[in-house]
């Protein structure tokens, strides 16, 4: 079975090659002093190929638009069937971070001593 990928992919060259051949008879048609029935029917069953292949790459399209809004539907289910658990566990994770940061940042009780700065001399006159 081809990807999804794959089948856009071959739709889009059929339509190419399908309005390119659309495209060189409709040039032949033009240049010819007379109608020809057949040719201006082989150019409208290319016309008509051609919006099939539109219709084929848009159903293409809107199944893998389904697909896509079944796989947002199911996120969003999940998202509020869990609500409440993710908010805590979130909770508890950014409160446990906070707190390991305040704890680390603290200068301990000696650092603190060391790091203050030694009293002005007094000037003598």
């Amino acid at each position: 079975m081809l990807s999804s990928d794959e089948t856009l992919y071959g739709l889009m060259l059929q339509a190419w090659i399908n309005n390119t051949n659309a495209q060189l008879l409709a040039a032949k048609i033009a240049c010819m002093p007379e109608s020809d029935p057949v040719l201006e029917s082989e150019l409208k069953l290319l016309l008509s190929r051609q919006i099939d292949l539109q219709i084929q790459a848009v159903r293409h399209n809107r199944q893998k638009t389904a697909k896509m809004l079944e796989v947002m539907d199911s996120s969003i289910q999940a998202l509020q069937d869990g609500r409440d658990a993710t908010v805590d566990r979130r909770y508890r994770m950014l409160t446990r971070t906070a707190k390991s940061a305040a704890v680390s940042s603290k200068p301990s009780g000696g650092e603190a001593a060391k790091s203050k700065p030694a009293p002005a001399a007094k000037d003598e006159d």
